[in-house]
Parts: C-alpha cells; sequence; structure tokens
C-alpha cells in the first residue's frame, strides 16, 4: 500500500456534492472544507455511483459543473476496485483500491463513461421495476405470510432460488428444500411456501439477464447475505447496505426508489473511508451496524448538510505525515 492510500479518505454523498455545484452551500464553508482537506491531506473519494447520480441523462451542465466542484478538491482519487469487488473477505483489513485522477473533467466527459453510465442506469431501472412489481403481488397474494415454524426452510428456499434455481417453478424449489431439510411438509403448507416464493422467484426471472452484464453482477450478484454478526467482519460493507435495506423495508408507508440501490451502493464504501455523509433516513437505517462492522477504518458519519461537523472531525484525523 502506498503512502497515499493510507491518507484519510473523505466520501460525501451525491447530495452533497451536487449541492455544492449548484451554490446551495454557504460559499464561506465550502472554502474551510476545502482548505482544511488540503491542509490535512484527505482524499476524496469518487465512486460510479456519484457519476450516476450526479450525471443525468440529458442534463448537459452537469458534467461541467460536477468538474468544476470535484477539481476544487486537489487530492481527490476514483476508487477502481469497490467493495463489491472485494467483499467477502477472509484477509483482515481488505482495502478497496483507488487512484488518484488529475484531470477529472477527462474522465466526466469520456463516451465511454457516458455509456458506462447509460447501462447501469437502465439496468437499475429495470431492478428497481421488478422489486416493486415483487412486492405489490407479495402483498396482494392471499397466502403469502410464511409461519415462523418453516422461516428455515423459507430461507433455504430462497438461497436455492438465488443460486440458479428454477424460477418457473416456486414448488419444485420448496419441495427440494424441504426434502434436504428432512422437513414434512402437508399439501397446504408446500402451497403457502410456494405462494410467498412465487413473487420473489418472479424478481428473480426478471433480474437474471441482467446479471449477463459483468459489472452489474459484480455490484449485485451474491448480495443476498444472512442476518449474521460474522457478515460485519467479512463483508463489513455488504452488512452496512443490508441494515439500510432492513430498515427501510420495516417502514411500510415508504415507497421504493431506483436510488435505493445506489444509496446501498455507497454505503458499501463506509467502512473504507474515515469521514462520509449520506441522507437523514440512511444514517438512520445504518447507525447501530456502524458498530458492529471491522474494517480497515472506523468512520465517522454525518447527515447531509453538517459539513461543519464534516471539517471538525477531519481535523481530529490523526495527521498522515506527522
Amino acid at each position: 500500500m502506498t503512502d497515499f492510500e493510507k491518507w484519510p479518505r473523505l466520501f460525501l454523498d451525491s447530495a452533497e456534492l451536487i449541492h455544492i455545484s449548484q451554490s446551495r452551500v454557504d460559499s464561506g464553508l465550502v472554502r474551510e472544507l476545502l482548505t482544511t482537506v488540503r491542509k490535512r491531506y484527505v482524499v476524496l473519494l469518487i465512486s460510479v455511483e456519484h457519476m450516476l447520480e450526479a450525471l443525468p441523462q440529458g442534463d448537459t451542465t452537469a458534467v461541467p459543473r460536477l468538474a468544476d466542484t470535484l477539481e476544487q478538491f486537489e487530492i481527490r482519487a476514483l476508487v477502481t476496485k469497490a467493495p463489491h469487488d472485494i467483499e467477502p473477505t477472509l484477509i483482515p483489513d481488505t482495502d478497496i483500491e483507488i487512484q488518484f485522477v488529475s484531470n477529472i473533467r477527462e474522465v466526466l466527459m469520456s463516451p465511454a463513461a457516458r455509456s458506462h453510465l447509460d447501462s447501469l442506469d437502465a439496468g437499475f431501472a429495470q431492478i428497481h421495476e421488478a422489486i416493486v412489481n415483487a412486492r405489490a403481488k407479495k402483498h396482494q397474494a392471499p397466502m403469502s405470510r410464511v409461519p415462523a415454524r418453516h422461516a428455515e426452510l423459507y430461507r433455504d428456499a430462497l438461497e436455492a432460488l438465488a443460486r440458479n434455481g428454477d424460477p418457473s417453478d416456486p414448488s419444485r424449489i420448496v419441495a427440494a428444500s424441504a426434502d434436504a431439510s428432512g422437513t414434512a411438509l402437508t399439501p397446504d403448507e408446500e402451497q403457502r411456501l410456494s405462494a410467498a416464493l412465487a413473487p420473489v422467484a418472479e424478481f428473480v426471472a426478471s433480474v437474471r439477464p441482467l446479471l449477463e452484464d459483468p459489472d452489474l453482477r459484480r455490484r449485485l450478484a451474491n448480495k443476498i447475505p444472512v442476518n449474521s454478526p460474522l457478515l460485519g467482519i467479512f463483508s463489513p460493507g455488504t452488512h452496512l447496505a443490508f441494515q439500510l435495506s432492513l430498515h427501510r423495508a420495516a417502514d411500510p408507508k415508504r415507497r421504493t426508489t431506483q436510488s435505493d440501490i445506489v444509496d446501498a451502493l455507497h454505503v458499501m464504501h463506509f467502512p473504507y473511508v474515515d469521514v462520509a455523509t449520506c441522507d437523514r433516513n440512511v444514517l438512520a437505517g445504518i447507525q447501530r451496524a456502524l458498530g458492529d462492522i471491522t474494517g480497515p477504518r472506523i468512520p465517522k458519519v454525518f447527515r447531509n448538510g453538517q459539513l461543519t461537523q464534516v471539517v471538525r472531525a477531519i481535523h481530529e484525523l490523526p495527521f498522515p505525515h506527522g
């Protein structure tokens, strides 16, 4: 690991960067932030998800505006090997990979970058639509509730479905999972479990072709974790994303949005940075889990709009050359 890779890292939420680019943040506070990160040798991390959110299709002003903002951060780096590329890992303190970028404007304006972002955006849109449809059908299913005594069997069936099970026949997956665990099911119980599995199977059928895209597959495949304390050790970023998903699923009034996927990919970076920001809902979803993770770094996470606290937290970080 180079000295540059050991320097403190800052991960600002996309909304925070957008607000700075649109002059919606006090200019004096922005100058203080820029001065602090420069003097403290703090690296601003830029991920693909940042670009996906900050550079919407059709907005010709977004690229120069974002480039103007990022160029003010003199020490900036692209995430070249992200959390979804390295998790799970059995090697302690396995880190993401970053690369210093001098000409961020050239990167943002690259036709190849635009093409890649458009591809990801289209994939995320289809996945979001599939999630919405699956949830709607699950709520409509009259026998979709899984009895507590069959919760473990249902999880086994979900795992079998995720691992290349045939989504066209949920009842066969349930029967096979029951046989594997030695569980005897009545016809009514098998029907109930199959009904509960059916909307998930439809979701899997609709998104599985998307995973032919290698980048989408790395971001989304194998991200169906169990709620285990070990997840915080071997997959700290995935653990945060999972807890955020649980938090949002617990709110029956909340409507799923396409940005939920990007939010999850954002928080996966937090165990690999020193200071980060996110929106209020995201912070509420991961606050407790931050104490459960064992990553290369111990992040201090603030909600968007708390740049004064961000500056203070950066001042408190160990000086890399001290």
